[in-house]
């Protein structure tokens, strides 16, 4: 259980209003996210943050076992940011899973790396490796997408016939955006793994709750995928 930012720009923007100064940024949003199964209470989710930015043609990854309010990296890393493309989560652990820096997100597999907020009961990993439910929830979209938009849509519902909480991610190749509202039919899982998006002129932000009390913030609906491009959007039904 998770909050995250997500920012895609026509040019790269400082990042640090999402991060650190928003009213609801994710560094409020790691002492105070929306608590899981009370909507109305708040909570930490400071069981790990991380960041992954488009830089020098690729997407840079930095994350750590730590809670972000209380992480100097996470301030300092965050202070620092200026991209196109930006993924940020902070982590609230499933009871029982490890908490490290190896299992904090976003994770990387291939050309992709993916934020995840939610339980998915996927099977082993092929290739092995022990590693928690998110991170075999990117590699498994990684070994099946052709990497079309269709085929995305059709990797995605198949994904769900897996028992799961929610699917929901940020997720990037490095050129695109693509967000997935996707939950079981419960009101408490409907009214925690919620996102919205807003968009301006030169930029399209999407969070786990609205960062500000500012107009614009649209709710994404359950079962849908944004693709987000730089002055370009699509909307995708599962």
């Amino acid at each position: 259980m998770c909050r995250m930012v997500g920012i895609i720009s026509r040019a790269p923007v400082p990042a640090a209003y999402e991060l650190l100064a928003a009213p609801h940024s994710l560094i409020w949003l790691s002492r105070n996210g929306r608590r899981w199964r009370s909507p109305d209470g708040r909570g930490p989710h400071d069981d790990g943050w991380g960041l992954a930015w488009h830089e020098n043609g690729g997407m840079r990854v930095e994350k750590r076992g730590q809670p972000a309010n209380t992480d100097p990296d996470f301030i300092r890393i965050a202070d620092g940011v200026t991209t196109n493309i930006l993924i940020g989560h902070v982590r609230k652990a499933s009871p029982g899973m490890t908490i490290c820096d190896a299992n904090a997100h976003p994770f990387c597999k291939d050309d992709l790396v993916l934020a995840h907020n939610g339980d998915v009961d996927l099977p082993p990993d092929p290739g092995g490796a022990d590693i928690i439910d998110s991170q075999r929830f990117l590699h498994w979209i990684a070994d099946n997408w052709d990497r079309t938009e269709s085929g995305l849509l059709a990797t995605l519902q198949d994904a769900m016939g897996f028992r799961h909480t929610s699917l929901s991610f940020l997720m990037s190749d490095g050129h695109q955006l693509y967000a997935l509202r996707q939950t079981k039919l419960r009101t408490e899982y409907l009214d925690y793994y919620s996102l919205y998006v807003k968009h301006t002129r030169d930029k399209t932000t999407i969070a786990s709750e609205p960062l500000d009390d500012s107009s614009g913030w649209i709710p994404v609906d359950n079962g849908t995928l944004l693709i987000l491009g730089a002055g370009k959007q699509k909307r995708l039904t599962l």
